[in-house]
């Protein structure tokens, strides 16, 4: 599956990212397919959603202990969730 920048942006706005956001993210690329424009282009797609009030922190190891999933979680895919 191909997928752009403005496809992924659209689907962290779907999962409650908001402009202004402190954000912690971990992920694979190869977890979102085939990416027009590669990592970059997921990196643009995170600034543009948090935009520059936001703040995006992108560790390499887990910095929050996980949270108990809830409804809304499991309806929108969320496999983990952390504080």
């Amino acid at each position: 599956m191909r997928v752009t920048q403005a496809d992924i942006e659209k689907g962290l706005i779907r999962l409650g990212v908001q402009r202004g956001m402190m954000l912690e993210v971990h992920c694979s690329l190869s977890s979102f397919g085939q990416v027009d424009g590669g990592a970059p282009a997921v990196i643009r797609a995170l600034k543009e959603a948090v935009s520059a009030e936001g703040a995006i922190v992108m560790p390499s190891f887990m910095l929050s202990a996980p949270l108990p999933l809830d409804e809304t979680d499991a309806r929108l895919g969320v496999k983990l969730r952390q504080k």
